[in-house]
C-alpha cells in the first residue's frame, strides 16, 4: 500500500514536470496567447481525472457500514495486493462495524447506518492513543514539509534563477524543467529504496539534510536576501 501512495506522489511530480515542459513549449507564443495556453493545458488532464472519478467505487468501510458486504469485498479484491490482504482488511472493517467475522452474506442489516459522523468523533473527540499518535505524526510531517518552504522554491523558481543571473526567458524555463526532473528522479529513488532501507532511516536522513541546508543558508556571507527589500 505504501508503494501505491508513492506512485501517487510520482504522478503528482510528473504533473509538475509536465507543467514546466508546457510552459517552455508555449514560451515562444505571443504573450496574449502564451499564458492562456499554459493555463489551459492543465485543464486537459483534469478533465480525464474528473471522468475517471465518476467510475470510482465507494469506500469499502462505507459500504460495510451500509450493510453491503458483497460490494465491499469486490472493491477490496480490486485494491488489495492479494486475496489474503483483502480478507484481512474486510475482517477488520466488519469488526469496526460490529458485524460478525464469519458473516459472508452479500447484504446484511445494520442497526445504525453510518453517514461518517463516527469517523470524525473517533479522530478528534475521543481518539484512542494509537489514533492520537498517528494524527500527531501525520500532521507534524505535513506541517514541517510545507514549513520547509519547498513550495516557495517550486513556485518562484523563475524568480530565483533570475536573481542567480539567468535573465533570459528560455534558459529560465529550461532550468525550471531541471528542477522538476530532479524532484521526480528523487521520488523514484525513494520508491525503490523505501522497502530496502526502511521508512524511518529515509525520513531521518532527509530531515538531517534539510536541517543542515536551512541552517547553513543564513550563514552564507554572500547571500542576498532580496525579499527583505519589500
Amino acid at each position: 500500500m505504501v508503494v501505491k501512495h508513492f506512485y501517487l506522489m510520482i504522478n503528482f511530480f510528473i504533473g509538475i514536470l509536465l507543467g514546466y515542459v508546457s510552459n517552455y513549449a508555449f514560451s515562444e507564443l505571443p504573450t496574449h496567447l502564451g499564458w492562456r495556453f499554459m493555463l489551459g493545458f492543465g485543464a486537459i488532464p483534469s478533465i480525464f481525472l474528473a471522468l475517471g472519478v465518476l467510475g470510482m467505487p465507494e469506500s469499502p468501510r462505507w459500504l460495510v457500514m451500509q450493510g453491503r458486504l458483497g460490494d465491499a469485498k469486490k472493491v477490496l479484491d480490486k485494491t488489495s495486493d492479494n486475496l489474503e490482504e483483502s480478507k484481512l482488511r474486510l475482517t477488520g472493517i466488519k469488526e469496526a462495524g460490529s458485524i460478525p467475522k464469519d458473516c459472508d452474506n452479500e447484504i446484511v442489516k445494520v442497526a445504525n447506518q453510518s453517514h461518517g459522523e463516527g469517523i470524525w468523533k473517533e479522530l478528534f473527540i475521543h481518539p484512542t492513543p494509537t489514533v492520537r499518535h498517528i494524527l500527531m505524526v501525520t500532521i507534524g510531517l505535513h506541517f514541517f514539509q510545507q514549513g520547509s518552504g519547498i513550495d516557495a522554491v517550486v513556485l518562484y523558481s523563475l524568480r530565483i534563477f533570475e536573481k542567480a543571473g539567468i535573465v533570459k526567458d528560455t534558459p529560465q524555463l529550461l532550468a525550471t524543467n531541471g528542477v522538476g526532473f530532479v524532484k521526480t528522479m528523487f521520488i523514484l529513488m525513494a520508491t525503490f529504496l523505501i522497502d530496502r532501507i526502511g521508512r524511518r532511516p529515509l525520513l531521518l536522513t532527509s530531515i538531517a539534510g534539510m536541517s543542515v541546508s536551512l541552517m547553513s543558508h543564513p550563514q552564507n556571507p554572500h547571500a542576498e536576501y532580496h525579499y527583505l527589500e519589500a
